[in-house]
């Protein structure tokens, strides 16, 4: 590994930086909808969960395609760590960096909940299918025990 000059290192934390700020404020978005998600699964609301989705899959793209230009600077900066952590700014990217890994946390962890909701959903939704299929069935059959078919009806009168 060759030495990186004090000047490439201190623009790559600059820019890191900077990306890393990008990225706080798109996971902050993400964060509000991962909680309207969760509250909108709560309450049933499909429409408000289906504009959550939308909106998130914007969100999340904008954050690969930031990570995508952010990965070979952290790159960079984690080859000469020992060079970089000399330098102004890069502990405040330490813990910018550690704001953002927790902040994900958080997403995955309440997403989780989401995801729980909606299995626990579908499973209510599921048994009532089956106990309302069971329960056509049931009152199928009483309909034929209270209420016969009418016999059909004779050709010629017995009296006649």
């Amino acid at each position: 590994m060759t030495e990186a000059s004090a000047e490439e290192l201190a623009r790559a934390i600059t820019a890191y930086a900077a990306g890393l700020d990008a990225q706080l404020d798109l996971l902050g978005h993400l964060e509000t909808l991962s909680t309207r998600q969760r509250d909108a699964t709560s309450s049933g609301d499909l429409d408000a969960l289906n504009r959550c989705s939308d909106e998130r899959v914007q969100l999340t793209g904008a954050l690969v395609a930031l990570e995508q230009d952010l990965k070979p600077l952290r790159a960079q900066l984690a080859d000469h760590s020992r060079q970089a952590a000399r330098l102004s700014g890069f502990s405040a990217l330490v813990a910018r960096h550690q704001e953002a890994a927790r902040r994900v946390a958080g997403i995955v962890s309440s997403d989780q909940h989401t995801l729980t909701a909606l299995r626990e959903a579908e499973a209510a939704r599921h048994f009532a299918s089956q106990t309302l299929d069971a329960g056509e069935t049931t009152l199928a059959a009483y309909r034929r025990v209270l209420a016969p078919p009418p016999a059909s009806a004779a050709i010629v009168d017995e009296r006649g």
